[in-house]
This record gives structure tokens, C-alpha cells and sequence, in this order.
């Protein structure tokens, strides 16, 4: 049995078709080099502490069967009822110091945080206690805690980027047994020798993935053609994004990048007419906000290939594909307009241990 396991997990982005994937349509995502880190510790005391920078900490002791929590932050309440199930399912036979690091910032949207940190978490738990439950369980055993961090709704697409890692496929089931996950997904394989750089920029605006996709929602009940076709019209930029990335055509990715903000817009366009005849929301917040626009617009003048909003939008990251000569150049720009720059990497390995003894 391990006394001491590090492990991590990365968080993802959406290279094109969020809002339609909600939808029956398929998107692309990769995983990218902003990781969440967990280490845990055995302990000869019966309990178990997680502290966790930027989010709160869990004090909890271990009673027989029982798991007592003794202390939760709120936001850290998903975490302790994964701990609760892990000690009632698997069993927990010692205590365990547990601490948690990200490079993903806790306030940026759009990024995966909390796929990364469930995978992380598990996986590190999963090795300290030696229950040998294979990396192909995880997302349809954490999606619960997703969901619950999410306020009851998530799809699981993040898993196959925070636990697989690389770039995939997914697509909502139009079916699913009990206990399945409710997407399909396939990986990617990337072809080309040179791979580009991501450069994510933050808007500094807390991302309200719940409201955009709650507008769309309610007004595609109104007007669902004028939406399907839109749809549509993002499925066929997937289908050619899926043939780019197989060919390593980053040009022609970027252009298709750029395509699906366009296609993003005009939901938005679509949304405020129907709105504005129906008088459904007081305050419609767009997906692509005034604050994703300067940065898209300041992203293409400095020579990224591509650049689009990244998940719901209403605030959160936009994401820039551009080759590594201009990155320095589009790095500098969007420095200028966003809260916060990160340099990335498309593709990186999923979940894994760090460090053991």
C-alpha cells in the first residue's frame, strides 16, 4: 500500500462546438497543459484533511463505516460526498492528509477546473488506498460530483480530456443506461510534425455557462428552426475540424476556429430578436461578450490562426491557435485586453501519477 501519492489531471477547452453539443451535434476537445495537482498522505489518525488552495478545506473523521465530516467549505462539498462514497463503496481503512494545487486559476471559466480536480482527486485516493479501479470507470463514477458541482447539469465531455488526455470527439447519447455516460466520444489522432501553441485569454469575467445555456434553451423552444440550422452549420465546422486536425492543417483549423465564433455570433444575433419580439429575459447575457470580441479582434491583428470564445461564454476565456513565430507578437496583444494570458499546448497527457513512495 502507498503512503504517499502525488498525481495529476489537465484541464480542457473546446476547439469548436459548444452550445451545439447540448444538442445532439458533436464538438472537439482537447485537454491542455494547465494541470491540477493532488497529493495524498497516509496518516495513523482516523480522519481525513483536504485543503485546497484558493477553495476551502474538509475535516473529516472516519467512524467504522461511518465518515464524519466535521468541517466543509461550501465550495468544497462536492469533494467531501465523493469522499463519503469512496469510504462507503471501496472502504477506507486509514486517514489520509490530501492537498490540492492548481495552475488552472479558480476563477477562469471555461477551463475544466473541476473535471481536472475530481480526476486528480480520485485518481490520487484511487492509488493511496489501493483499490485498483481502472481509469476507464472514472467519468461515469464522477460524473455525479460534476453534476453537483454544476448545479445538476453536465454533460461529462470534460472527462475525456481530464482522464484520457489528447484531443476528442464527443457527442451527447440520444439514449443511455443506467449508470452510463451520457456522451460518446472518439479520440483524435493529430497528425503534422509542428504543433501550434493555445494562448487562453481570460476576460476576468466570471463565465455564466448556466445562463447562456438556460437563454438558448428557453428561446429554441420559440423559434427551434432558426437555431437548428445554426446547429448545423457548427456540426459541419466540426466534421472539417476533425479532418484538419487528422492532417495537421492548422491553417485551415484556425480558419475553421474563426468560422465557429462567427457561428456563435449569430446564435447571439438569433437569441436577441427572439428575445426582443417574446420579451422572455429582462437582461440577455450573449455568449460572445463585448470583452471576447476585443480579444478575438486583437488576436487576429497580431496573426493567430484562429480565435474563438471557449465553453458557454457570458464572460470566461477565449482561445487563439497560432503558430510558435507569432505567439510571442499575439501573447503581447492580447495582454493589452485580457485579465490574464496562458501559453498551452494542445493534446496533453490526462490523468497520471506524479510521484509515489
Amino acid at each position: 500500500m502507498k503512503e504517499l501519492i502525488t498525481t495529476s489531471a489537465p484541464g480542457n477547452v473546446f476547439f469548436m462546438g459548444e452550445h451545439a453539443v447540448v444538442y445532439g451535434r458533436r464538438a472537439l476537445v482537447t485537454s491542455v497543459n494547465l494541470r491540477t495537482r493532488v497529493t495524498a498522505e497516509k496518516i495513523p489518525q482516523n480522519r481525513v484533511v483536504v485543503s485546497s488552495a484558493g477553495y476551502g478545506k474538509i475535516l473529516a473523521e472516519l467512524e467504522g463505516s461511518c465518515f464524519a465530516v466535521k468541517r466543509c467549505d461550501d465550495v468544497m462539498k462536492p469533494a467531501a460526498e465523493l469522499l463519503e462514497f469512496s469510504h462507503q463503496t471501496y472502504g477506507m481503512e486509514h486517514g489520509a492528509n490530501i492537498t490540492v494545487s492548481s495552475e488552472i486559476p479558480p476563477e477562469s471559466g471555461g477551463l475544466s477546473s473541476s473535471t481536472a480536480f475530481l480526476s486528480a482527486f480520485f485518481h490520487a485516493i484511487n492509488a493511496l488506498y489501493d483499490w485498483r479501479i481502472h481509469t476507464s470507470k472514472y467519468p461515469e463514477l464522477l460524473l455525479p460530483f460534476q453534476e453537483r458541482i454544476h448545479g445538476g447539469a453536465a454533460s461529462g465531455a470534460e472527462f475525456a480530456s481530464s482522464v484520457f488526455g489528447g484531443v476528442h470527439i464527443v457527442r451527447r447519447k440520444e439514449r443511455k443506461g443506467a449508470g452510463e455516460l451520457p456522451i460518446e466520444m472518439e479520440r483524435v489522432e493529430v497528425g503534422g510534425s509542428e504543433m501550434p501553441t493555445i494562448i487562453i485569454a481570460d476576460t476576468g469575467v466570471k463565465a455564466l455557462t448556466a445562463v447562456t445555456v438556460g437563454e438558448i434553451k428557453k428561446l429554441r423552444e420559440i423559434e427551434s428552426d432558426a437555431y437548428e440550422e445554426i446547429f448545423d452549420g457548427i456540426d459541419e465546422v466540426v466534421t472539417d475540424g476533425i479532418s484538419a486536425l487528422r492532417q495537421g492543417d492548422w491553417i485551415a483549423l484556425g480558419e475553421l476556429m474563426n468560422r465557429n465564433a462567427e457561428l456563435l455570433e449569430k446564435i447571439d444575433e438569433v437569441s436577441m430578436e427572439v428575445n426582443k419580439r417574446f420579451g422572455v429575459f429582462e437582461n440577455f447575457v450573449p455568449i460572445v461578450t463585448a470583452e471576447l470580441k476585443r480579444i478575438m479582434g486583437a488576436a487576429r491583428q497580431a496573426g493567430a490562426l484562429g480565435v474563438k470564445p471557449s465553453g458557454g461564454g457570458g464572460g470566461g476565456i477565449a482561445i487563439a491557435l497560432v503558430e510558435e513565430r507569432n505567439a510571442e507578437k499575439v501573447e503581447k496583444a492580447l495582454k493589452k485586453v485580457a485579465a490574464r494570458v496562458m501559453i498551452s499546448e494542445m493534446g496533453a497527457e490526462g490523468v497520471r501519477v506524479e510521484g509515489e513512495k
